[in-house]
């Protein structure tokens, strides 16, 4: 597991609690309090695991966060609470924060004490009404739905424009992990796949867009070369799987999967992005091979 930064978390954490209080009210929709839960790590991009990554620096599955106006709850593993342990201090020591409060999860009791003390402390928050979620999030599994009875209890609206707002403006070390994620996307679309393509077209070779999908995928591991400099490769993930599609069968979703149909050298259209340290880029390119004057025309 990695190392939280404490001096991080506080900063975050400050900056979350600075937009909720002197923001505009309307922003966070007059929230008494903010809940937050991360289930199964089943979903790639969600707003609880944003804020996990941006306030932790780490996903946290089966962790309950409650943000209260004196107070600050975390429900989650002891593992996961040793983890948090090196900020706790920190954050103690900072004026303007609330106080943190860690509750092991338990087993026995399926968490039940523990949701009462987090419910008690949102009733005691504010007017004690009114509960800020991320609605579109919808993770599965007996902790989730066991919260899900208890919040019922309140009135949920959901803040996740205001978080977007909050967490918006990076940081200097946030932009220099955006810039590598580019870097390194563009030096895999220039050195990688643009060469294959001409090799693949000039060779007359037989590629299927699953397998060169898959190609693009492994290339910064296979190919040290391809890494920016100051990289770490550990850091490097794709933001999505692959997509490579020809032959006038297109669909421009990212959730288009590259399916086993042989590289048509007419149109090529490639999407992928890596992403590092948890930003994301991006990139679409359309490649053609001797296009017609109408094809120029229309492009």
């Amino acid at each position: 597991m990695a190392e939280i930064d404490p001096l991080q978390f506080v900063k975050r954490l400050k900056k979350l609690y600075t937009s909720w209080k002197e923001s505009d009210a309307d922003l966070w929709e007059n929230v008494d309090g903010i809940a937050v839960i991360y289930g199964k790590d089943e979903v790639m991009y969600s707003k609880s695991t944003t804020l996990q990554l941006w306030l932790f620096g780490y996903e946290l599955t089966d962790t309950l966060c409650v943000f209260c106006e004196e107070e600050f709850h975390i429900v989650t593993s002891k593992k996961k609470i040793e983890f948090l342990q090196p900020a706790l201090p920190v954050a103690e020591e900072e004026k303007g924060l609330p106080s943190i409060s860690v509750h092991v999860r338990s087993k026995e009791d399926k968490d039940a004490a523990n949701f009462q003390n987090v419910s008690k402390a949102l009733k005691d928050s504010g007017n004690g009404k009114k509960v800020g979620v991320f609605s579109k999030d919808t993770f599965t599994g007996e902790f989730v739905d066991s919260w899900n009875t208890v919040v019922k209890d309140f009135e949920v609206v959901d803040v996740s424009s205001a978080f977007a707002f909050a967490s918006a403006v990076k940081e200097e070390g946030e932009v220099d992990s955006l810039k590598k994620a580019c870097q390194l996307t563009c030096q895999v679309f220039g050195k990688y796949v643009k060469k294959e393509i001409v090799t693949i077209v000039d060779d007359d070779k037989t590629v299927k867009h699953s397998k060169f999908a898959e190609g693009i995928e492994q290339s910064v591991s296979h190919n040290p070369k391809l890494l920016p400099p100051g990289v770490d490769v550990d850091s490097i993930e794709v933001c999505y799987d692959p997509i490579i599609q020809s032959g006038g069968k297109y669909q421009l979703k990212f959730s288009t999967v590259s399916n086993d149909d042989k590289l048509h050298f007419g149109t090529i259209i490639c999407a992928f992005g890596f992403r590092y340290k948890s930003y994301c880029s991006n990139i679409v390119r359309t490649l053609f091979v001797e296009p017609s004057q109408e094809i120029k025309d229309n492009y």
